[in-house]
């Protein structure tokens, strides 16, 4: 990667105007003038699509390199509960284990009713068979 001031600098900051945390704010700083064409080529080309990501992307002639700046990540816009539940997973994996052992406690619970259950019913048809005989 070539050193040195940077062709293009991508900027994606969440919105300080939107309290509600669901707008965000998008620079884009050339170097000069003379930096748009190659920008817009690069930026247009399909292939360098992926190259673009985090919070920050730098260009270097007809590079992308992007960064993840800072600890926090915000979200915009609506998601499907099952990639929230995903998400937060993610940012917290240590629930998933809490999780897992609330929901095996609740199992174990129906479990036992069950099958007290079963063997109420059970020993019913055996003590009822023994009066009859």
């Amino acid at each position: 990667m070539a050193g040195g001031m940077p062709d293009a600098v991508i900027e994606g900051i969440q919105s300080p105007f939107d309290s509600g945390g669901s707008s965000s704010v998008v620079a884009i700083h050339l170097r000069n003038a003379n930096s748009f064409e190659p920008f817009i080529s690069t930026f247009l080309n399909v292939q360098q699509g992926s190259d673009i990501s985090g919070n920050v992307s730098v260009l270097h002639g007809s590079q992308f390199q992007s960064f993840h700046i800072g600890a926090e990540a915000y979200h915009v816009g609506a998601l499907p509960w099952w990639t929230r539940l995903t998400l937060w997973f993610t940012e917290f994996p240590w629930l998933a284990a809490v999780v897992v052992f609330l929901q095996s406690l609740l199992f174990a619970v129906w479990a036992r009713q069950w099958l007290r259950g079963k063997a109420r019913e059970r020993l019913m048809v055996v003590s009822i068979e023994d009066l009859a005989v």
